[in-house]
């Protein structure tokens, strides 16, 4: 049997002393992750952990944060940054474990840290990126799906020839 071989982000810092620092972020079940960073906060979040790490804060280490996003049988995650909010879109598995279904989003805010990640009820096109970060230019994230390309902002939601 297939042992899954784990990523693992590794965050290096220049202490004063001259030494290097390291920290290793990552564990059994981490895959493919995603990282935001924020107001000198770099958010790690991978299919079972999320983590926050002050860069700004000398000798500081990640602290493990909840993760409340259903990530089992994700196909795919999708991440941005915009308007200083954190954005992910999943695109999960049917029950089958074959086809995908609808895709979710979800929102974190930094400054709320607390009240963790949020769903958002609102339409999402299943997006063509392949686990990439999606490019923001201005107030809108830019994506491709299904041949054409739709963008999102907080205000006006997912917009796109055609609809969403």
């Amino acid at each position: 049997m297939h042992e899954f071989n784990s990523s693992t982000l590794v965050v290096q810092r220049l202490q004063e002393n001259g030494t290097i620092e390291e920290e290793k972020l990552g564990g059994p079940y981490m895959m493919r992750s995603v990282s935001f960073y924020v107001a000198g906060v770099l958010y790690v979040f991978s299919c079972k952990n999320f983590y926050a790490l002050n860069l700004d804060t000398e000798g500081a280490f990640a602290r493990q944060l909840d993760v409340p996003i259903p990530t089992s049988g994700s196909l795919q995650q999708v991440a941005f940054t915009l308007g200083g909010l954190c954005y992910l879109v999943c695109q999960c598995l049917d029950s089958t474990g074959v086809q995908p279904r609808k895709s979710e989003m979800w929102v974190f805010d930094p400054e709320r840290e607390g009240k963790g990640w949020t769903q958002l009820g609102i339409p999402v096109p299943n997006l063509c990126c392949d686990d990439l970060g999606l490019p923001v230019i201005g107030d809108r994230a830019y994506a491709l799906s299904k041949g054409r390309y739709v963008s999102f902002n907080k205000a006006d939601g997912w917009r796109g020839s055609g609809g969403v």
